[in-house]
C-alpha cells in the first residue's frame, strides 16, 4: 500500500480476488467509515470484454445490434440459423465504448437465428424475425 498522508489517494496492491475495502477516517468532527465492494475480472489483453444486445427483438425490417468494446478494433458480426449456417455477416470497426450496428432483415425468412461475434467468447444472442 502506498499514498495517504497529505494525499487524497491510496494505492493498494490487491491481487486477483474480489473483496471489500473499508475506508475509515477520523477528524475533529468525529469518525466515519464507508464500505466499497471490489469486483475484479481477468482477461487476456488480446480479448477485450465486449457485450452484445439486440433490439427490437422480435424484429421485422431492421434489428439494431449494440456492442460495447473496451478498445478500437475490427469485428465480424454474424447472423446464423439455428444449424449454424451463416445467413448474414458484416465487418464493423468498433470504437471504444458503445456501438450500434443496424441490419436490414427484409430479405430474411421469419424464424429464429443467432447473432454472434466471429471468434469471440461473447454469448450469442437469439434473434426472432417476425
Amino acid at each position: 500500500m502506498s499514498g495517504g498522508g497529505n494525499s487524497n489517494q491510496i494505492i493498494l496492491d490487491w491481487g486477483n480476488a474480489n473483496g471489500t475495502v473499508i475506508v475509515s477516517a477520523t477528524n475533529a468532527c468525529g469518525t466515519g467509515s464507508k464500505t466499497y465492494p471490489v469486483t475484479l475480472s481477468c482477461r487476456e489483453s488480446n480479448q477485450p470484454a465486449t457485450a452484445l444486445t439486440l433490439y427490437p427483438n422480435p424484429a421485422s425490417g431492421v434489428v439494431n445490434i449494440n456492442l460495447t468494446s473496451e478498445v478500437n478494433r475490427p469485428e465480424v458480426v454474424l447472423i446464423t440459423d439455428l444449424s449454424g449456417k451463416v445467413v448474414m455477416q458484416q465487418q464493423v470497426a468498433l470504437v471504444t465504448g458503445y456501438n450500434t450496428i443496424s441490419f436490414d432483415l427484409n430479405q430474411m425468412a421469419k424464424g429464429a437465428y443467432l447473432v454472434r461475434l466471429q471468434g469471440s467468447s461473447v454469448q450469442p444472442q437469439k434473434l426472432i424475425i417476425q
